[in-house]
C-alpha cells in the first residue's frame, strides 16, 4: 500500500521501514506487518519541546539571512483562515 501510494518499489519501502525499526520509530510484528508504537505523555512533551527549539532556530536563521525580497515574499503569503475570520465582522 505504501509503495503504490508513493510510487516506490516494495523493496525500497521495506528497506526504509527496516531502518525505522532500527531507530525505534516503527515496530515489526511478524506475520502482521509494521506498526507505529504509541507515544506516552513524556515522549509527546519531549517531541513538542524539541520542535519548538528547532522552529525557533529556523525562524531566527531565516530572519538573519533574509533580504528585502525574502521579507516581501513572506509578507505576501496568505494568512491562515482563522486569522482572517478573527479580523472580519461577525454576522448575526
Amino acid at each position: 500500500m505504501l509503495a503504490a501510494e508513493y510510487g516506490a518499489s516494495t523493496t525500497v519501502v521495506r528497506e526504509a521501514l527496516t531502518r525505522l525499526v532500527g531507530q525505534k520509530f516503527v515496530t515489526l510484528a511478524p506475520n502482521h506487518g509494521f506498526f507505529v508504537p504509541r507515544l506516552c505523555a513524556n515522549d509527546l512533551r519531549d517531541i513538542t519541546l524539541m520542535r519548538c527549539h528547532l522552529e525557533s532556530l529556523a525562524l531566527k536563521m531565516s530572519i538573519e539571512r533574509g533580504d528585502v525580497t525574502w521579507e516581501s515574499e513572506l509578507i505576501a503569503l496568505p494568512r491562515p483562515a482563522v486569522e482572517n475570520r478573527a479580523s472580519s465582522p461577525r454576522r448575526t
